[in-house]
């Protein structure tokens, strides 16, 4: 079995790629994964054994690799086990990009949004869902409009600082070649274009998937906010652009702080 990774920025519609994706009986594909942060745990575990210590480096690197690798298609195998290629899902994958790189030795698909339109879809929900919203309490800067400081505080959180951290090293470290960039407007506009590169990409062959009736996969949205509200549109053609309502100085801090971003795909 084939394996490969997914993560995404949040907003950006990395749910409505998986969505499609589980159309291809070949794929096993599920919604947010537990794996990395047991991953991540396992490997910082192995740093306070003693134990471990009596090992040979390479000895303890090739079953350290084996173990996982064997693992994390044995998980994608009870997903669905008529599937050639498992896809494993998490925002914070990107942070481990050179596991993936040496432990893994395969490639990682992200999905990316213009981030002025993840920062007002961040803002629409902080101000039309406050249930159990209580992250905004005590931010008292009266030098800049409460909706800057909103989008500021949403733009400091984990869910975009380490996504965001992981495309700069990409960018900044040329590691393109292990690397699908999906891009929501693409996905969006001209969907068949984005998934024949990534049949490509992961050297399967092309699967027409249909964009009319897209099922959504089993997930359970948690009910704090501003992560846990996925409402999948289920046609393509029923698509309807979120109206920006970010005033200047949020787009000014937007376009100054991500400037290399924006850049690099090619966003306005």
């Amino acid at each position: 079995m084939k394996l490969f990774f997914e993560s995404a920025l949040p907003r950006a519609g990395g749910q409505l790629f998986k969505n499609i994706l589980i159309q291809n009986n070949n794929l096993s594909v599920q919604s947010d994964s537990p794996l990395h942060y047991k991953f991540f745990q396992f490997r910082n575990e192995f740093n306070k054994d003693s134990m471990v210590a009596t090992f040979d480096s390479k000895d303890l690197e090739n079953r350290f690799n084996s173990f996982w690798n064997a693992g994390m298609r044995a998980w994608g195998k009870e997903i669905n086990n008529n599937s050639n290629v498992y896809i494993d899902s998490f925002r914070f994958w990107i942070d481990d990009i050179d596991s993936i790189r040496n432990t893994f030795k395969t490639k990682i698909v992200v999905v990316v949004r213009n981030i002025l339109d993840v920062a007002n879809s961040f803002d629409t929900i902080n101000t039309n869902h406050t249930e159990f919203l209580t992250r905004f309490n005590g931010h008292y800067d009266y030098s800049k409009s409460p909706q800057l400081q909103r989008v500021m505080s949403n733009m400091l959180d984990d869910q975009i600082k380490v996504p965001m951290t992981g495309i700069r090293k990409i960018i900044d470290e040329k590691l393109n070649d292990m690397v699908l960039f999906v891009k929501y407007e693409d996905l969006v506009d001209r969907p068949d274009d984005v998934f024949k590169k990534f049949y490509e990409f992961i050297d399967e062959p092309y699967y027409q998937h249909q964009y009319t009736d897209i099922l959504e996969m089993n997930r359970i949205d948690t009910p704090f906010l501003p992560y846990g509200r996925h409402k999948v549109v289920k046609d393509k053609n029923k698509f309807i652009k979120d109206k920006n309502k970010l005033n200047d100085e949020c787009k000014e801090f937007l376009t100054s702080e991500f400037s290399w971003y924006q850049k690099y795909f090619n966003y306005k």
